[in-house]
């Protein structure tokens, strides 16, 4: 199950924090708009996964 473990949270916070970090980077630096989507797709995927963790965590019951 991939949004039933922890270690998908952690994987979509470093997502996207690369992403953002990226972007910003790229912008910075006058990288070329291809570059820079990249970065923005790789932190909206890790923002998915993370949204998509808490989302199944919440429907979890509760012992």
């Amino acid at each position: 199950m991939l949004f039933g473990n922890h270690r998908t949270l952690i994987l979509g916070v470093l997502g996207t924090l690369a992403g953002v970090v990226g972007t910003v980077g790229g912008i910075s630096d006058g990288a070329r708009v291809v570059d820079i989507l990249g970065f923005a797709a790789i932190g909206a995927l890790g923002l998915a996964l993370a949204v998509g963790y808490v989302v199944v965590a919440s429907k979890r019951p509760r012992r």
